[in-house]
């Protein structure tokens, strides 16, 4: 009963924790997005960022479940 119970909490700690990423990346999207709108410099250097591909695969990939 004690070992259900424990994977019960692990699983609730581990949607926790993946909430709290999920919140960081759309603050950290929605951060840059405000920052490429109030500060001339180029959307093109937002879309070269190196993670944007990771980004954006991630993104759908969470939209496809």
């Amino acid at each position: 009963m004690w070992s259900v119970s424990r994977y019960v909490l692990s699983g609730s700690y581990v949607g926790l924790l993946w909430g709290e990423v999920q919140v960081g990346a759309w603050v950290g999207f929605f951060g840059l997005l405000y920052l490429s709108t109030t500060f001339p410099f180029p959307p093109a250097m937002l879309l070269s960022f190196p993670s944007w591909d990771t980004l954006m695969s991630l993104w759908s990939w969470h939209f496809a479940e």
